[in-house]
């Protein structure tokens, strides 16, 4: 396709050159058989569809690449947080899980007790974290472009990452816990 160019300042030619398939001329030989054709038509430059697009969405890649660097640094954070505390709670209940474990629980009874009650302090903040994501959702919708109302996916994913952190956060206190030897934890008080 040849359009004539115009001296007119305020009238930009666009030169589309359309291939099937992979792109078989590159955008520097098509620049010489331009200048070929007529010399005093410009080139400012000759890109592929694919290098274009590369380049309008780096934006947006760059900063889901930093959205998603920032949510592992804060699932990361909300892990050890929770080992903190539940490690804390099984600490202060060592004399509980011990006279329970005197009087005959087992252990995985005391590993099934303490891992209900991390799980249900996680519960608690999935529930908080959501409700903090139904008002963030406005900011993500205007950063990316296809962001629907709800992608079951999504969400389905990040509940079973979450669920898998936070279990392993509070698998090991509970496993501290299942191990207590009651005797030394009652002689120690």
């Amino acid at each position: 396709m040849y359009l004539p160019f115009t001296q007119d300042p305020g009238f930009n030619l666009v030169l589309v050159v359309r291939a099937g398939g992979v792109a078989t001329v590159p955008p520097a030989a098509l620049s010489r058989l331009i200048a070929d054709v007529n010399p005093t038509v410009p080139v400012l430059g000759g890109r592929t569809l694919r290098d274009q697009l590369q380049q309008e969405l780096r934006p947006q890649r760059t900063a889901s690449a930093w959205i998603g660097v920032f949510g592992i640094i804060a699932l990361l954070l909300a892990s050890i947080g929770l080992y903190g505390v539940v490690a804390q709670s099984v600490l202060q209940r060592t004399r509980e899980l011990a006279i329970r474990s005197a009087l005959g629980a087992s252990p995985r009874g005391i590993l099934a007790n303490v891992l209900g009650d991390g799980m249900r302090l996680a519960a608690l903040g999935a529930v908080a974290g959501a409700l903090g994501a139904v008002g963030g959702f406005r900011v993500l919708r205007s950063l990316f472009t296809g962001v629907h109302a709800v992608d079951l996916k999504t969400v389905a994913l990040t509940t079973a990452v979450l669920a898998a952190a936070m279990l392993a956060a509070t698998y090991l206190p509970a496993r501290r816990a299942a191990k207590l030897n009651p005797v030394d934890a009652l002689r120690s008080d």
